[in-house]
Parts: structure tokens; C-alpha cells; sequence
């Protein structure tokens, strides 16, 4: 089977095994364009993209949940006081990317949300300098920085901002 490059591939990719599970557990009848009924027949057409749009919504909202969650964690684990974390923990659950994001499958969400996980896991890098796990948060670091890149390109600014970002941050070893 060939696979076709394509710009926000990991949502993409995302979508297809989704479809491609429920499918197989016979949750759902239309999982690709070649399976969906013909728009003449307007009920099942209809009924077979509504289908989709809900499950794309869900996994919309499983992305968000977990990015909410591990930037729960990690901003607990960079600063020392848990009512910082708590409030910055709720300011991005509640903002309005979010709420935006959760409703319209975008590669931007996705991807920002792979970038703020690599900036925080790359500043509390930068904070540990004695840390014995350094070398392997840094690579964790970019490669969630790379996985941001490959689905959406765009990010690349993003990360060539990354050492002018961590700079004021690090403390010497």
C-alpha cells in the first residue's frame, strides 16, 4: 500500500487508524472516501459524515485532554509551587486556542501542543543541570520539537527560537 505524503500527516495518520479500528470492530460502516455511500443516497451520506466529524471531534478532544494533562505535569515539575502550576495549567485549558482547536481539526493543534510539551521539557532541562536524566529529556525534548515540525512545518521558526528561548533560563554546571 503506498502511502502518500502529506502535510499534517500524524492528524491524518491519526484519523485513518481510528476509522480503520472502529471499522474492523464493526462500530463503523464508512471508513475512507471509497467506502462512503453515494451523495444521491442523502440519509446515509449524511449519517456516514456525520460519523466522521464526531469521531474527529473526539480525537480533537483526546489531544487536547492529553496535552492539558502532560502540561500539567511538566509545569509542576519546572516550577516549586503547585498553585503557579494549578493556575497555569487552567489559563491553558480554558484560553481560547483551545477552545478553538477542539472544534476544527487543525494540524496547528497538534503541533503547538507537541511544541509547548518540548519547550517545558527542555527548560526544565535547562534548569537541571546536574540532573542524570538531562541527555535523554533533552532528546525527548526534540524529538517532540521534530514531531511538531513534521506536522506542520511551519513550527521551524518555532524551534530556531528555542535556544534564545532557554538561554536566561539555564543555570551553570
Amino acid at each position: 500500500r503506498q502511502v502518500d505524503f502529506h502535510p499534517a500527516h500524524l492528524i491524518v495518520t491519526m484519523l485513518s487508524a481510528t476509522y480503520s479500528a472502529l471499522h474492523s470492530l464493526g462500530l463503523l460502516e464508512t471508513y475512507s472516501l471509497s467506502t462512503m455511500p453515494l451523495a444521491s443516497d442523502v440519509p446515509a451520506f449524511t449519517r456516514s459524515w456525520t460519523h466522521a466529524v464526531q469521531i474527529a471531534r473526539v480525537i480533537c478532544l483526546l489531544i487536547v485532554l492529553a496535552y492539558v494533562t502532560a502540561f500539567a505535569f511538566l509545569l509542576r515539575a519546572l516550577v516549586t509551587d503547585w498553585r503557579v502550576a494549578l493556575l497555569g495549567t487552567f489559563a491553558i485549558a480554558f484560553s481560547g486556542g483551545i477552545a478553538m482547536s477542539v472544534r476544527a481539526l487543525k494540524p496547528e493543534l497538534l503541533s503547538g501542543a507537541l511544541f509547548a510539551i518540548a519547550l517545558l521539557i527542555l527548560l526544565i532541562s535547562a534548569r537541571s543541570p546536574r540532573m542524570t536524566m538531562r541527555p535523554m529529556l533533552i532528546g525527548v525534548g526534540a524529538f517532540f520539537a521534530t514531531l511538531a515540525m513534521d506536522n506542520k512545518v511551519q513550527a521551524i521558526f518555532l524551534i530556531a527560537t528555542l535556544p534564545v528561548l532557554l538561554l536566561p533560563f539555564g543555570e551553570p554546571s
